[in-house]
């Protein structure tokens, strides 16, 4: 089984991220219906508009898919696990 660590590495190669998620952005991913454990980390790149806040990175297409359906700008991984 892969972790999310070795997920985001293959993911997101040669950037920052971190395994925890912001407390607010995990919440509104529950109240929506959608578990984001173990799908997404948060990355933190120049490339993203949002700058040093950074934005999520999905691991899985599932979790794009709902970034996308909620218009929630995402970081484009190298690779899925899925």
């Amino acid at each position: 089984m892969t972790t999310v660590q070795q997920a985001a590495d293959k993911a997101y190669p040669g950037l920052t991220y971190d395994c925890a998620l912001p407390q607010v952005f995990f919440d509104s991913c529950l109240i929506n219906g959608f578990d984001i454990r173990g799908k997404c980390v948060w990355v933190y790149d120049k490339g993203i508009k949002k700058g040093w806040f950074g934005a999520p990175g999905p691991l899985t297409r599932s979790a794009a898919e709902y970034f996308k359906a909620q218009g929630i700008e995402y970081a484009q991984p190298a690779e899925w696990i899925e």
